[in-house]
């Protein structure tokens, strides 16, 4: 049963089992009918073009808003009905807040490089996927064919119900109907080459098969943290026998394991990042069991979990109830044997003093200087001795205070005439102290940052944001790479159309005739690769910048004229729409 939209006095379709906010869109710009998406993009999101991402839109509090919540809320909708669902259990509470407070907004510009996505080696792109029985179920059932949450999960390549491969659709993420809403079809969709044999089949059902499972039953931001999974994982190892009681880890013998269980996965294009050798495995394993300074991608999790564990339930229950045994300093030692990189050397030093070493004992065991092996057990919560030999304790506790206060270093060794080495020796070592000035100096920043955007934003004298960005290129730097949601909650008014310099003119001729030109190279070079009748997303999936000028044909004859020509169509049938 459709309900009430009452702005538009029209229809809202409800959620259909599972159901992804890029698919209700697209069944809405079905039911409306339009002829172009913007326009259906335009009433439930305000813009031509803002919300028409299918992995994280952006723009939700205005389709909140303009459907009166009866679809839910921004916050519900961007963590229950988009792909941050499926990150959400392995992030921190705060980077998921995040990430909803930018799907909320006008833009969700480097979200995915502040998920790690892009650095992670394995693609961002997430394309969207169906499975073959559920959409001709869903058309049987429910007379709509759309876009389950579920299957558009990183390394879900098998359909956990039907036990078959999703097929991959060819639009949207490979930047073909970039704006577009559309819905399955079959003369869109493909299935991939490496999901043909049972082997591969099965090796893939079981990672999608947990994958699903373990998201879907869990809505707590970060209760899939590094910290337990590695716990879970250090557990099976050693009833495995590859981690001893003596903390010896039998890495080569894990990696064997590992590589044999990863070799049909790497076949799917999404998953070539896997190990493929030997050492290849070891390293990621290395990488894996060592404390982390960053997160990993949580495809790495779950393809380590589908190898140690049979199912959701055995996972859960490892989870719930790790190993007692703590073999984590041994591990770390045995990681690092034979190691000469800084990282490693750091961690055996730790490990050392963690067992009762003094830092001048623990600097001569692995030939680092003192100071360092003060620094590095400091890092880990390990506190040292401290014999200063020109400073009062009087002195030295003013200095840890004006630290924590966030003070500059060459400040205060000038206030109390020592060296700025002396201070951040001090910082350095002292437990803590480090994190809280950073805290301080971070606070500050950010005080003085919206203090400055503040204050010309109400000088009244700004000419937009271009010219404010001129004028404080530091504050608003500063904002924008660490206050982002606090910045776009006080951007200036677009300024007046009177303001606005005049664009300097184009020259339409010249322009013209050089896109004209490429048009014809590049429909000679897609001919001479097979392709038989050529279609206008193909020429400017090739010729991107063409895409933005098919707006402009009026301006460009000779382009138009040599569409018309490798096109095949008639001169009356050359309008912009018509060609889309």
């Amino acid at each position: 049963m459709a309900m009430e939209l009452l702005p538009f006095n029209s229809a809202v379709l409800p959620w259909l089992t599972g159901e992804t906010l890029f698919s209700l869109c697209s069944r809405h710009h079905r039911l409306w009918g339009f002829s172009n998406s913007s326009q259906s993009t335009e009433i439930l999101f305000g813009s031509p073009r803002r919300g028409t991402q299918h992995d994280f839109p952006c723009a939700l509090d205005v389709f909140a808003d303009r459907t009166q919540g009866l679809l839910g809320s921004a916050n519900e909708i961007a963590r229950q009905r988009t792909v941050l669902k499926f990150y959400a259990p392995f992030r921190g509470a705060g980077e998921v807040q995040d990430a909803v407070v930018m799907m909320r907004s006008a833009s969700v510009a480097h979200l995915k490089y502040r998920l790690g996505l892009l650095t992670s080696r394995f693609r961002a792109h997430h394309p969207l996927k169906s499975c073959p029985q559920c959409r001709h179920r869903d058309l049987v059932e429910c007379g709509w064919v759309y876009w389950r949450g579920h299957l558009q999960y990183p390394g879900v390549w098998m359909c956990p119900e039907h036990k078959i491969p999703v097929q991959e659709s060819a639009l949207k993420a490979t930047g073909v109907a970039r704006f577009q809403w559309h819905l399955p079809a079959e003369e869109d969709q493909h299935s991939l080459e490496a999901l043909r044999t049972d082997w591969m089949q099965a090796s893939a059902l079981k990672l999608a098969t947990m994958t699903v499972d373990l998201v879907e039953s869990i809505t707590e931001d970060g209760w899939l943290s590094r910290h337990r999974f590695q716990a879970a994982v250090r557990s099976r190892m050693l009833a495995n026998g590859w981690l001893l009681t003596s903390g010896r880890l039998r890495l080569e013998d894990a990696a064997s394991s590992f590589l044999q269980h990863v070799r049909p996965l790497r076949r799917i294009p999404e998953l070539a990042a896997l190990p493929s050798s030997v050492e290849e495995a070891k390293s990621q394993l290395g990488r894996l069991l060592r404390p982390m300074r960053s997160g990993t991608h949580p495809l790495r999790w779950m393809v380590v979990a589908s190898w140690l564990f049979d199912d959701v339930d055995d996972l859960r229950a490892e989870l719930a109830h790790p190993s007692e045994r703590d073999c984590w300093p041994e591990v770390n030692k045995e990681l690092s044997q034979g190691a000469t990189d800084k990282e490693d050397v750091r961690v055996r030093l730790v490990a050392f003093m963690s067992e009762g070493a003094s830092a001048t004992s623990a600097a001569r065991e692995y030939g680092v200087d003192v100071k360092t092996a003060m620094a590095w057990a400091a890092s880990s919560g390990i506190s040292t001795k401290r014999r200063s030999k020109k400073l009062t304790a009087e002195s030295l506790l003013s200095i840890l205070q004006a630290l924590q206060f966030g003070d500059d270093r060459n400040e205060l060794a000038q206030r109390y005439s020592i060296s700025s080495g002396t201070i951040t020796r001090i910082l350095m070592t002292e437990v803590g102290l480090h994190a809280q000035w950073v805290a301080a100096r971070k606070a500050r920043s950010r005080e003085r940052a919206r203090s400055t955007w503040l204050s010309l934003l109400a000088s009244g004298e700004h000419q937009g944001l271009k010219w404010m960005r001129k004028l404080e290129p530091a504050a608003y730097a500063w904002l924008y790479r660490n206050d982002t949601a606090w910045l776009r909650a006080n951007l200036p008014p677009a300024p007046k159309e009177s303001a606005r310099r005049a664009s300097p003119a184009v020259r339409w001729d010249v322009r013209d005739l050089e896109l004209s030109a490429r048009v014809f190279q590049t429909a000679l070079s897609l001919s001479k690769n097979g392709a038989t009748t050529l279609r206008l997303w193909q020429l400017y999936q090739v010729l991107p910048e063409l895409k933005a000028k098919l707006g402009q044909l009026q301006r460009l004859p000779l382009t138009q004229r040599a569409l018309e020509t490798v096109l095949t169509r008639r001169a009356t049938s050359t309008s912009p729409s018509e060609l889309l």
